[in-house]
């Protein structure tokens, strides 16, 4: 698949830079394959070009590109090319979105679907990297003190912010303490409801608490 493509075997770009073949086409997939799933304003972005995976940077040049532009290109150049025969395998629901559902939708009810899709992708991106901005400037400023493996915020004054924030507030903390956890729809849909409460206390992955109290909220890391 894609992520086998283009990954340098020496170095060059940068000491850890890895290259994928994700293309224009592919965005389009990941976006409706997320939407039918269910993502949240963060998972609509799709595929990022530049992200960072355990310490690794991941470059994707050619997601501006549809696949027949690449294809086109390659041939008028004489580069070769191979094709990944699990690609056509209708076990993956990738494949399935890609060569069943995606043509339906461009027939029968847009012939635009794949660019209406990148749009949704590059609009929801500019606008979660706002918040990611805001966030990785200001969610310090919410943490009152920090002890060993704990987090204690101001209930009162974490609570007067905006839900979403909130949710990328946390998140950001819950991940200062373990950059593997995190936050999902349900696990804050839990949360905020436990919010109504004087005291809760809550259980996320990778060993995170959060406790409510009163006045104050904890999130700790008691570790093993």
């Amino acid at each position: 698949g894609h992520d086998q493509l283009l990954q340098p075997r020496g170095k060059g770009a940068g000491e850890d830079d890895d290259f994928f073949a994700h293309h224009r086409d592919d965005q389009a997939e990941t976006v409706l394959m997320r939407l039918l799933k269910g993502t949240g304003p963060r998972g609509l972005p799709g595929i990022r070009p530049v992200s960072k995976r355990e310490g690794m940077i991941l470059i994707r040049p050619f997601l501006s590109f549809t696949k027949s532009e690449i294809i086109q290109f390659l041939k008028e150049n004489s580069i070769s090319y191979r094709k990944d025969p699990t690609n056509r395998s209708f076990r993956y629901l990738r494949n399935r979105i890609r060569y069943r559902l995606l043509p339906l939708l461009e027939k029968e009810f847009n012939p635009q679907t794949r660019e209406s899709l990148v749009r949704l992708a590059e609009t929801a991106h500019r606008e979660t990297a706002g918040l990611d901005e805001w966030v990785q400037k200001n969610w310090k400023k919410f943490i009152r003190s920090r002890k060993k493996k704990t987090l204690r915020l101001e209930r009162e004054t974490f609570l007067a912010l905006p839900g979403l924030l909130r949710f990328r507030v946390m998140d950001r903390a819950v991940k200062e303490l373990h950059p593997e956890s995190g936050l999902d729809f349900k696990a804050w849909e839990k949360i905020e409801a436990g919010f109504k409460r004087g005291r809760w206390r809550m259980s996320l992955p990778k060993n995170i608490d959060l406790t409510l109290t009163p006045k104050m909220l904890f999130v700790t890391n008691p570790g093993k």
